[in-house]
């Protein structure tokens, strides 16, 4: 007869190995067999294939349609709450740099007048606003 798989014993096994993994985690991000980011950078056009094939069998709406909504929220309580602070903090630099650009184009708008609150005129500051913001987007995207 044939062995037979036990579910929980490979759950065990994965969570114990994995929980002593982190050097060997660390050894393959430090010296890959191949450079990621070129290797992305070639399957595009099969990234671009693949997602449109998702996109076409509604794949993520059937995945979103499998979890349990309070699950989600649970996990998230118990995960994201210790995470969430620390990943965060590890961040700021990155954030830094990010959100620079931007910053500086608000800081160099020169707003319309200011109308009572409620007037329409009032929408021509957002405008003013969403288009110097849009430029830095597009003038990052093309860098």
């Amino acid at each position: 007869m044939a062995r037979r798989l036990d579910v929980a014993a490979i759950a065990a096994k994965f969570k114990q190995r994995a929980s002593v993994a982190g050097p060997a985690y660390n050894e393959g991000v430090q010296n890959p067999r191949r450079d990621w980011k070129a290797a992305a950078e070639a399957g595009e056009a099969n990234y671009a294939i693949a997602l449109q094939a998702a996109i076409a069998a509604q794949r993520r709406l059937k995945a979103i349609r499998k979890v349990d909504a309070r699950a989600f929220v649970q996990a998230c309580v118990t995960k994201g709450t210790l995470r969430y602070s620390q990943g965060v903090a590890m961040a700021e630099d990155k954030y830094k740099a990010n959100m620079a650009p931007y910053i500086a184009a608000l800081n160099e708008i020169e707003l319309p007048e200011r109308f009572p609150k409620g007037d329409p005129r009032n929408l021509e500051r957002v405008r003013v606003i969403d288009e110097a913001l849009h430029e830095v987007k597009i003038a990052l995207e093309e860098a």
